[in-house]
């Protein structure tokens, strides 16, 4: 089995955040979520 991939999802809409989460999430895929770049920075 090979490790999850962890992704870095940025957008200040809610909607899009959520949708991306649960799409890449249930592919396995490990998802960190922010809604601005300066928040994706730290």
């Amino acid at each position: 089995m090979r490790d999850s991939t962890k992704i870095l999802v940025v957008d200040d809409v809610p909607a899009n955040l959520e949708v991306l989460t649960e799409t890449l999430s249930s592919l396995g895929h490990g998802i960190s979520a922010v809604t601005s770049g300066e928040r994706a920075l730290k």
